[in-house]
C-alpha cells in the first residue's frame, strides 16, 4: 500500500463533515499524515442580458458581498482547525470556489492528496435525486482513494 502523507477533508459544517473529520484527524495520527480541510462554496451569481453579474444585491455590493463571504467560511474553517490541532496531526486549511465535486477532486489532483476523507448526509429517495450527491461523484471521479464516512444514525 502507498504511504498515505496527505489527507484532503472536504468540510460543509454539517454532522457528517464533522464526523469524517474525526476519522481523517484520527487516520492522520496513526499515519504520520497531515490533513487539509477545505470547503467549497459557490456564490449566488445572477447573470442578466448585459454581462453583469449580480449577487444578492446591488452590483457595487458584489465585491463587498464576496469577501464577507469568504471571510465568515474562514473563520468557521480556523475555529475547526483549533479545535482539532491539540490531536496530534498537522492541519492546513483551504478555501476553493466552485463546484463542489468537481473542485475537491481538482483540489486532490493539485495537491497530490493520497486519500480524500468526506462524510454523507444521509440523503435517500427523493432529496438525493434533487440535491445528488458530492460524496457519490467525488468516490466515481477521484484518482486518489477516497473514505466515504456515513452519518452517524
Amino acid at each position: 500500500m502507498p504511504k498515505i502523507t496527505k489527507i484532503l477533508c472536504p468540510v460543509d459544517f454539517s454532522e457528517g463533515s464533522d464526523r469524517a473529520l474525526d476519522y481523517a484527524v484520527s487516520l492522520a495520527k496513526q499515519l504520520g499524515a497531515d490533513v487539509w480541510m477545505t470547503h467549497v462554496y459557490e456564490l449566488p451569481l445572477y447573470s442578466v442580458p448585459s454581462g453583469v453579474a449580480y449577487a444578492a444585491g446591488q452590483p457595487g455590493e458584489l465585491f463587498d458581498f464576496v469577501r464577507g463571504v469568504k471571510e465568515r467560511i474562514q473563520t468557521k474553517l480556523d475555529e475547526l482547525k483549533a479545535k482539532f490541532q491539540s490531536a496530534g496531526p498537522a492541519l492546513h486549511t483551504r478555501l476553493v470556489e466552485g463546484a463542489p465535486a468537481g473542485s475537491i477532486v481538482d483540489l486532490a489532483d493539485e495537491m497530490s492528496a493520497d486519500l480524500i476523507v468526506l462524510g454523507t448526509h444521509g440523503r435517500t429517495g427523493l432529496p438525493h435525486l434533487l440535491m445528488g450527491s458530492v460524496a457519490e461523484r467525488v468516490a466515481r471521479t477521484s484518482r486518489c482513494p477516497v473514505l466515504v464516512v456515513p452519518i452517524a444514525r
